[in-house]
This record gives structure tokens, C-alpha cells and sequence, in this order.
């Protein structure tokens, strides 16, 4: 990939049936900036027991593959929210 690649997940809670009814899992992939996916989701990862944990996780686990990608600030653009500069530790 030679543009600088986009990072995304997503959090979502088991169906009902699939042996871990209630808990939560999170997924990742990487994309253009302009959103278009490049190859296939990462995972599922889980179980978590709530959204909140789910949603920690993944945002650990997109800071890391940033880091893989070469990213080393202490900032992330958040593409969801018009490009907004964020902290990765702002919980």
C-alpha cells in the first residue's frame, strides 16, 4: 500500500444463538483515506463483557496497527468526526 492507510473498527454484540449471547467483539481493516477497504476485516476479537470494554480493546489494538504502519504520535485523526485530531489516551 503506498498511500498512508486508514484504520477502522467496528463494535458489535453477539446474536442471540451464537454461543456467546450478550458479549461484545470488535473487528478491524485497514482502507484508503477515501474509505474504500484493502483486503480483509482483522478478526473478530472477543469476548468482552460490555460495549466499553470492546471499545478499549479496539482502540489498543488500532493504536498498535498504527504503530505497525509507522505511526508514533500521541494523536490519531478521527475520520468518523470530520478529521478531527484526538488523543489516543483520552479516557
Amino acid at each position: 500500500m503506498s498511500d498512508v492507510p486508514r484504520i477502522r473498527g467496528k463494535v458489535g454484540q453477539a446474536e442471540p444463538g451464537q454461543g456467546v449471547d450478550g458479549k461484545w467483539f470488535f473487528q478491524l481493516e485497514m482502507a484508503t483515506l477515501y474509505g474504500e477497504r484493502v483486503g480483509e476485516p482483522f478478526g473478530y476479537f472477543g469476548p468482552y463483557d460490555t460495549e466499553k470494554d470492546a471499545q478499549v480493546a479496539l482502540k489498543e489494538a488500532a493504536k498498535l496497527a498504527c504503530e505497525a504502519c509507522g505511526g508514533s504520535s500521541e494523536n490519531y485523526l478521527d475520520m468518523k468526526s470530520g478529521g478531527v485530531l484526538r488523543p489516543w489516551n483520552d479516557q
